[in-house]
């Protein structure tokens, strides 16, 4: 079975009016999935394309697994036609991890990443957690048009920035400390612009995540060691 992924809140639900329920300074969602269930404009057409080409439909959401009872509901009220129906995946209970971990921990647990087609999100931080399994058939996907307003791109940019910075914590202001510990400011020119110098910043930047993560990101140092293999495959070409 191929499947195709998509988010529900914000990608095949319009939720913009709930968000205004969002305490974000505390970071409370309750009644906004509480609101789950209200008429709200929906996407169906990639829905459709996918079903007519045989592929499973499954539901990664943010949406706590408390809300299941509701998310079938809505699914069926919406969706009744569909012959293979959704299968679900919600976030555990007492989970708060920032929607990229949690979505990609939920498709690792659930299915394999081979098997899947296609891939769609609101957000591209998601989309970009995605691409870092080497699913690359993705696609931003929100059902009020396919290019957002100015002001709706900054809200997005905020939201996933208050997301990856419960994880990172502002490891940003890390890496020029680091970077200046490790070469001061004797750095020569033509290493600067060349890719071993490239790669080497990001393998700073992924290792300020990990310190920043209290030692806890696999992903970071998941991508430590990609850009290290990177770069010593460019030390064997320089030697050839």
């Amino acid at each position: 079975m191929k499947y195709v992924i998509f988010d529900l809140d914000g990608c095949l639900s319009d939720d913009r009016w709930r968000r205004k329920l969002i305490d974000r300074e505390r970071l409370f969602f309750t009644a906004y999935h509480d609101a789950c269930t209200k008429d709200e404009p929906i996407n169906k057409r990639y829905v459709h394309e996918a079903v007519l080409k045989g592929y499973q439909l499954v539901i990664v959401t943010g949406r706590p697994i408390s809300y299941l009872r509701q998310t079938e509901e809505w699914l069926k009220k919406h969706f009744r036609s569909f012959p293979f129906g959704f299968k679900i995946l919600m976030r555990p209970e007492g989970n708060h991890d920032p929607a990229p971990a949690l979505k990609t921990f939920l498709i690792s647990q659930n299915l394999k990443w081979t098997d899947i087609v296609m891939a769609y999100d609101d957000r591209q931080d998601v989309l970009d957690a995605y691409r870092d399994k080497h699913l690359f058939n993705v696609a931003m996907l929100n059902p009020y048009g396919d290019v957002d307003s100015v002001s709706q791109i900054l809200h997005h940019m905020a939201e996933t920035f208050t997301d990856r910075n419960k994880v990172y914590r502002d490891n940003y202001l890390r890496v020029g400390p680091v970077m200046k510990a490790l070469f001061g400011t004797d750095i020569p020119s033509e290493l600067v612009v060349s890719d071993r110098w490239h790669l080497f910043e990001l393998i700073v930047i992924k290792l300020t995540r990990f310190a920043t993560s209290e030692l806890s990101h696999t992903d970071s140092i998941h991508d430590i060691a990609i850009y290290a293999a990177m770069i010593e495959a460019d030390i064997k070409r320089s030697e050839k």
